[in-house]
């Protein structure tokens, strides 16, 4: 949304677990922005606890290939105009993927006044807390009732729309600036993440 229009850009990641992937989940994402151009995200998490082993994301700002082990995320990223970055950083346990902080809120105890406070990994941005707040429960046309969910990702607040329900992210506003928000509304009935 910019100063009061809209436009469609996409809808909130995909979270699948195949088969053929066993104990992991794989997270696929892609948006078409009118300010952050296109990107192609897919993350792989351990199943059981969400940790993530891979992120492999494209978009305007650079390339990402990140692999996550024991106690270690390794890779490359690659910016416009910049050399390739090598990533071989040491991690403690309970380390994630910034960018599957929404599904570790949909996995997390929501509930009025919940807040937590996350240890990330960005191959773009390197080490970073996200935090997050149960603000309010509300109910929204098509999706029933929801938490809304007050977060601070690294500086940009984010309000997630998460369904009491099914535990899907039904609606994301990035708080770009005082005049922008770039909104993602998850389809009526369809799959999000």
């Amino acid at each position: 949304m910019r100063d009061g229009r809209t436009s469609q850009n996409g809808t909130p990641g995909c979270a699948r677990r195949h088969p053929s992937l066993g104990t992991m989940l794989r997270r696929i994402r892609r948006t078409k922005d009118e300010v952050l151009g296109r990107s192609a995200d897919t993350i792989v998490h351990a199943l059981a606890t969400l940790q993530p082993r891979s992120e492999r994301s494209h978009s305007y700002r650079g390339t990402v290939r990140l692999d996550w082990q024991t106690s270690r995320v390794v890779g490359v990223v690659e910016e416009p105009e910049s050399p390739v970055r090598s990533i071989d950083s040491p991690l403690p346990g309970g380390w994630y993927d910034s960018e599957s902080f929404d599904l570790l809120l949909r996995a997390s105890p929501l509930a009025d006044g919940y807040g937590v406070a996350v240890p990330t990994f960005s191959g773009l941005q390197g080490s970073r807390v996200l935090t997050a707040k149960v603000t309010a429960s509300e109910a929204l046309a098509d999706h029933g009732d929801t938490w809304r969910v007050e977060a601070d990702l690294a500086g940009v607040p984010v309000t997630y729309w998460i369904s009491k329900a099914s535990r899907k992210l039904v609606r994301q506003i990035i708080h770009v600036s005082p005049v922008l928000q770039i909104m993602f509304v998850a389809p009526p009935g369809g799959r999000s993440a």
